[in-house]
């Protein structure tokens, strides 16, 4: 109110605000905050030319980034932005950017705002938030996006895992990324009681997210999903982080889940984890006999297999029993893969360069002649018997592998 009821002088003013709120507010959903709406909406009705002047200004309104900068270090395109719309406004210029658009507070000699404002600004739907912003403009969302309900949905089932399972099932696959990331920062408060059944139906998520990263800066996929189950457990301390984390670890279906789980919980060196190194070494016992019994039909749907197999090592000779199953050589073989992202100093091109993690796969086989072994009779299986699929991923392996069976290394070797 104390932006809106300044701009208004007339009668004629408020009538027209009030005929122009209900459409501005269905066409917007929820998807912006409903106060950053109803201050929008007079800015345009009142003064519609400072209004217009906000999609081209968009970059200065909402930094993607910010830094500390002083008022006087504005450049000459912050400088000409500030004088016509601080002309447009008659005097309002001041608090439209402090109540809507606070990171540009320092065009107008105020205070500088750090980027971590930004999943706050998010969060709460303000234009703040360039993404929101963006919305607001264009009455559209960018691909990947979820729109807000999906997100207050699966937040208002956050504690309840059979609601969560079901409300999470509905959210598309397309857009469960986007999803997940944006339940940070409403399981940081999330209680005790409600961290186990959360914690659980996330991770019941993990089939659907890719794993690993798709360029050089972008995280793993895998990290939708683990930064949400994250910081669940951080809310927890002592005893009861160990007994939820023993707890959610045995009820995860896959062996790759729970050494995602080991990562998350699990301490390093210099650093303390969620549970004690004791716990995390019994887990990985745990997940070794798991292995040692798991049969040729389960390990074929496993992903990350390899590192599965070097997790459960780590205290021990590798174990994995039918590791000359034609169905087992092919999964230890494609998690054996990996992209390696370089960029050359000066370019912002990034090359990315499929290598293959030939050191571990030769010590779960006990050395090159049995990996040797093993790759043959599962190429023999592809191409003579079609008992195992060459798919894409696999026919890229194995092309690797006789690379490197012929004592091929990458240059940075």
């Amino acid at each position: 109110m104390q932006l809106i009821l300044p701009m208004f002088s007339t009668i004629r003013d408020v009538k027209r605000y009030l005929a122009s709120v209900p459409l501005a507010v269905r066409s917007l959903g929820t998807e912006v905050n409903l106060v950053d709406v109803l201050a929008l909406e007079a800015l345009r009705v009142r003064f519609p030319a400072a209004h217009a002047m906000l999609p081209a200004a968009a970059d200065l309104l909402t930094p993607a980034k910010t830094r500390f900068q002083a008022s006087t270090d504005r450049t000459e395109r912050e400088r000409a932005f500030v004088e016509e719309f601080t002309s447009l406004l008659n005097g309002h210029a001041q608090p439209v950017i402090r109540l809507l658009f606070p990171a540009a507070e320092r065009l107008l000699g105020g205070q500088n705002y750090s980027f971590d404002w930004n999943q706050t600004w998010e969060q709460d739907r303000r234009v703040a938030c360039s993404t929101v912003l963006d919305f607001y403009l264009h009455r559209r969302l960018p691909a990947g996006r979820a729109p807000a309900e999906y997100v207050d949905q699966v937040a208002d089932c956050i504690g309840d895992e059979s609601a969560l399972n079901e409300v999470l099932g509905q959210v598309p696959d397309a857009l469960l990324d986007d999803t997940l990331k944006r339940l940070v920062l409403h399981c940081r408060d999330a209680p005790e009681g409600s961290v186990l059944p959360t914690a659980a139906a996330l991770m019941r998520q993990l089939p659907r997210v890719r794993l690993g990263s798709t360029g050089m800066y972008s995280p793993s996929g895998e990290w939708a999903v683990l930064s949400p189950v994250s910081v669940l457990l951080r809310n927890l301390g002592g005893d009861v982080a160990d007994h939820t984390v023993r707890s959610l670890f045995s009820g995860i279906p896959s062996l790759y889940g729970k050494v995602l789980l080991l990562d998350i919980a699990s301490g390093r060196p210099g650093k303390q984890g969620l549970i004690p190194d004791e716990s995390a070494r019994l887990l990985r016992q745990e997940l070794a006999s798991l292995l040692r019994t798991a049969g040729p039909e389960d390990l074929a749907d496993e992903r990350m297999l390899l590192r599965t197999v070097l997790v459960a090592a780590a205290d021990g000779p590798p174990a994995l029993e039918p590791a000359f199953d034609a169905r087992a050589v092919a999964r230890l073989l494609e998690s054996g893969v990996a992209p390696v992202h370089s960029q050359t100093m000066g370019s912002v091109a990034v090359r990315t360069e499929k290598q293959l993690r030939w050191d571990s796969l030769v010590s779960v086989y006990g050395g090159e002649a049995h990996l040797a072994e093993a790759a043959v009779a599962l190429m023999q299986q592809c191409l003579q018997e079609g008992t195992v699929e060459l798919n894409e991923d696999l026919a890229a392996a194995l092309a690797l592998y006789e690379k490197y069976a012929t004592g091929w290394r990458p240059e940075e070797f």
